[in-house]
């Protein structure tokens, strides 16, 4: 475990997230603020279908684990995609994992199992506890930027809170 109070160490981490912090170029906290990374097979499949920065980032990346995983059918009822279905999986399985999803209907999913997660943006908060990162509202955009929606009302209570803590 880290020092760090706020740094689990293992997590589990869906497509958009890692899409989007590629696409910002911030995927490099991952590996700083995680000791385990774990990539669903389906998660690779749906990044791979585009073949962008992306793709070629995670191909290059020595920092995952790349795992074939079977489907809870708890998971199942609530008809997700695959890479959530397989995200939301292995952490109901592997508690001391968190489950790294931005999408709503997933995150309803996971809290309703008690599954553990985050999001991007709560991902690069504690990259900025961290000191990762020189500016949590600059990171945000670039997220935004790339892709990622958060609502101005979110980032402003983020950026907030990151100003408190300094």
């Amino acid at each position: 475990m880290s020092n760090n109070p706020y740094v689990e160490d293992t997590i589990v981490l869906n497509t958009s997230p890692l899409i989007v912090l590629f696409k910002a170029e911030l995927e490099f906290v991952l590996p700083e603020v995680f000791k385990r990374i774990v990539v669903p097979e389906a998660v690779w499949q749906e990044v791979s279908v585009y073949a962008d920065e992306a793709f070629k980032g995670l191909s290059k990346a020595t920092w995952l684990r790349r795992e074939e995983i079977s489907i809870d059918n708890r998971i199942v009822v609530w008809n997700l995609g695959n890479g959530e279905s397989q995200v939301l999986s292995w952490a109901l399985r592997k508690p001391d994992h968190i489950a790294v999803i931005d999408d709503l209907a997933a995150r309803r999913c996971a809290e309703s199992l008690a599954i553990r997660c985050i999001g991007t943006a709560g991902l690069l908060v504690l990259a900025s506890r961290k000191k990762l990162i020189s500016s949590l509202a600059g990171a945000l955009s670039q997220v935004r930027k790339a892709g990622l929606y958060l609502t101005d009302d979110l980032v402003e209570r983020l950026t907030l809170e990151d100003k408190k803590d300094i």
